[in-house]
């Protein structure tokens, strides 16, 4: 049999990964059966993926008419790994502005100090009305390729050496079947990472 794909990540690093990641893609069904994909921030906590949207959001209209989504958490460093949970999602809508300060400001408090989430927050209800977006997991796959010999040793045989430098100046970030290479400055002298073929 040929390559299928990489090992799967244990559950604790599932739960370890969502907890971590800063940016997932939310991905839901449009009225013409196509999928809609938007990146998202989010929050991991007891079991659930808790975001934020507008309430007449595309995402929002989407949910409330088919709950059915699907939810992407991937990271390239130091090596490829994600998690592709598959679920349903439920659209809660807060009372009052202090509800909605309580389960949002949590959410961008993942990204920013608690007295920015909270001016964020207080912006964003002057423009509209927020939403709590709820994904409940209903299976989860997977994939790990700090784990994966055969995926490892294609890279071996190729001859490519990757290193990541300090900086983050220069990288080469495998992403399955290619890879891309980054470079962020032009003066290749102060470049502290090696990509050769």
């Amino acid at each position: 049999m040929g390559y299928t794909q990489a090992p799967s990540l244990a559950s604790e690093e599932i739960e370890s990964l969502l907890k971590e990641a800063r940016i997932a893609r939310f991905c839901s069904l449009n009225k013409d059966r196509t999928i809609h994909v938007t990146p998202v921030w989010f929050r991991y906590e007891n079991g659930q993926i808790i975001m934020l949207t507008l309430v007449y959001s595309h995402n929002a209209r989407n949910v409330s008419r088919n709950s059915k989504v699907t939810f992407l958490v991937d990271v390239v460093e130091p090596q490829v790994r994600g998690a592709i949970v598959y679920g349903r999602a439920a659209l809660l809508y807060p009372a009052g502005d202090e509800e909605i300060m309580a389960f949002a400001v949590p959410v961008a408090e993942k990204y920013m100090t608690k007295e920015r989430a909270e001016k964020l927050i207080k912006g964003w209800l002057k423009i509209s009305k927020l939403a709590k977006l709820i994904v409940k997991p209903e299976r989860t796959a997977s994939f790990d390729y700090a784990k994966d010999e055969v995926w490892n040793e294609m890279w071996r045989t190729a001859g490519v050496r990757i290193v990541f430098s300090k900086d983050r100046d220069f990288a080469l970030t495998r992403y399955y079947p290619t890879f891309s290479l980054y470079s962020f400055r032009s003066d290749s002298e102060n470049l502290n990472a090696v990509c050769s073929l």
